[in-house]
């Protein structure tokens, strides 16, 4: 097969990693006019283009926590981890994920962390700081409150370029309350004076997170204690009318720290409300409908369920969903739990899930991150000492017949589970970062349980097709292995899986040729629209990095 090379601008890919492109054209002819540079083809226009990509390297599976702390949520590139250390000063801990190592000295870490400040400032993190990476900058966002001086703190968005190879790698603060209206735990953020910021959620490319403000009810005015703080990923700028406000009725907040955590089901964003300032009294449930620009959900507060009522019981809500996977309502951890409709009305569940990953009796609860849901299923950690993800069927309405019940860690390994999270560039493994134990961060295959490098190595068909909105695949044409080269493998196969990396139905594996080929034309791969990843499993290959070309005709739409 004869190639060109083409002019066709190279992309950003998910979660700000650049896979290494070289574009190129095959098969000059065509079925209409010339091939030009994408982008110039008339509407209409059909040529044949090809293009190489790096996979996703199946991850470890052990990873040891940071010397200065243990972290809480998890965001990831192709190549590497990343945590932020809670509760303290912000520091941006980075392994690599390939080898579980802390990244290089060579990057700006020390011990694999970078602690990031602003002249004249300080940022401190709260109980769980939710982060978020850019795709094509490659920079983080993550919630603080920036301490200055005195007894005053301002909520925020801290912005850190994560391709920097300095040891403060600060690019800008984006303050999202008003000035002096968030708190902290000693009422200074000073030492270990944690933010009073709850979780932060997503919402579409809207960031989420409540300014929990005690000894107060209801913001009134231009306040911005106790209400919902939004940062638009999109224009990197604080969202249209925000902060929103959050209906508590007559309640106050209650406990100083850890702050209540929240969620985000269906375009709302549900908060528990702490009525004293004991450990975790749960008073009210409040309610906002992101999707409607910031109201109030309709008949929202509610009062908690009796048996979800009362202390230790503030842990995150999480998503009741029918058996074809559509949310339905909104689950309330409690002994056992209680799920409502949208509406705020108890409904009967299976015995199984009033039994998920019931919330302990210790301050444990409010640190429980969002579960992972994915398709039918969902997986919501336990973050006692037990170590454990829970993971629950709903199509059955059972727990999942197939997964660990629950899945079970070496306490010694890992010890009090916080979060849960899926990796975007590798979507069939989930993530778990925990309190404590030699190896804090963890991941496993959300089918089996087993560790995600069993699996093969993933590459989104993304990588291949600029735009689906711009140029339709009508035909995959072939698979080439780049690398390793020929003679460097003794065999291997490719999978065909949906955009979860799941399989599809009718397309089964298939070997790859003597020479590192397959012909797909016989396969009609552009006639399954859930076709989104490759799965490439080699064995005997002399290198963990695998590059492929793929060969398809595309049409212009637009």
């Amino acid at each position: 097969m004869s190639r060109t090379s083409s002019t066709i601008p190279s992309r950003s890919h998910r979660r700000g990693v650049l896979a290494p492109l070289a574009l190129l054209v095959a098969g000059l002819a065509m079925i209409l006019g010339s091939l030009s540079v994408a982008g110039a083809d008339p509407v209409g226009s059909i040529a044949t283009y090809t293009q190489t990509a790096n996979a996703a390297l199946p991850p470890a599976a052990n990873f040891s926590g940071s010397a200065g702390g243990d972290g809480w949520g998890l965001v990831f590139t192709d190549t590497n981890v990343y945590n932020v250390l809670h509760h303290t000063v912000l520091a941006v801990s980075c392994h690599s994920k390939a080898t579980s190592e802390p990244c290089p000295t060579s990057d700006g870490y020390a011990g694999g962390l970078k602690y990031v400040t602003q002249v004249g400032a300080a940022f401190y993190t709260g109980m769980g700081p939710a982060m978020y990476i850019d795709e094509t900058t490659n920079h983080l966002f993550v919630w603080a409150a920036k301490f200055v001086s005195g007894t005053t703190q301002t909520a925020g968005i801290v912005e850190v370029d994560l391709g920097s190879t300095d040891a403060n790698p600060f690019v800008a603060f984006h303050a999202l309350s008003a000035e002096g209206e968030a708190a902290c735990q000693y009422g200074a953020c000073i030492g270990s004076g944690n933010n009073t910021l709850s979780n932060g959620v997503l919402v579409g490319t809207k960031f989420y997170s409540y300014n929990y403000v005690t000894g107060l009810g209801q913001a009134s005015g231009a306040a911005t204690q106790n209400t919902l703080l939004c940062f638009d990923l999109t224009s990197v700028a604080p969202c249209a009318g925000q902060p929103y406000p959050v209906v508590l009725g007559s309640s106050t907040q209650g406990r100083i720290w850890p702050a209540p955590p929240i969620a985000a089901i269906n375009g709302r964003v549900y908060i528990d409300i702490y009525g004293s300032t004991t450990a975790n009294s749960l008073d009210k449930i409040a309610c906002v409908d992101v999707s409607a620009g910031g109201a109030n959900c309709d008949g929202w507060p509610i009062n908690p369920p009796a048996n979800v009522a009362g202390t230790a019981t503030a842990a995150t809500p999480f998503p009741l969903l029918n058996s074809s996977g559509t949310p339905i309502g909104v689950c309330f951890p409690g002994q056992p739990n209680v799920c409502t409709d949208f509406d705020g009305t108890v409904q009967s569940i299976p015995t199984d899930l009033g039994e998920l990953a019931p919330p302990p009796n210790s301050d444990w609860p409010a640190a429980r991150s969002e579960a992972v849901v994915h398709d039918k299923r969902i997986y919501v950690p336990n973050v006692d000492a037990t170590s454990e993800v829970w993971c629950f069927d709903f199509v059955t309405g059972e727990s999942c017949a197939d997964f660990p019940a629950p899945k079970t860690f070496d306490a010694t390994d890992l010890s009090g589970i916080y979060s849960i999270q899926q990796d975007p560039s590798y979507p069939s493994c989930l993530w778990v970062n925990a309190d404590s134990g030699t190896a804090q961060i963890q991941n496993f295959d959300y089918w089996t349980g087993d560790a995600c490098g069993s699996g093969g190595s993933l590459l989104p068909i993304t990588r291949f097709v600029a735009s689906n909105t711009l140029c339709e695949v009508k035909e995959w044409k072939r698979f080439e292995l780049v690398s390793p080269s020929v003679g460097n493998w003794t065999s291997g196969t490719v999978e065909f899986d949906d955009a979860h990396g799941d399989s599809i139905d009718g397309l089964d594996p298939v070997d790859i040729g003597s020479d590192g080929s397959i012909d797909l034309v016989p396969l009609d791969l552009q006639t399954y629209p859930t076709f989104g990843n490759l799965r490439v499993k080699l064995a005997g290959a002399s290198t963990p990095t695998i590059n492929v070309l793929m060969v398809r005709r595309r049409e212009r739409t637009v």
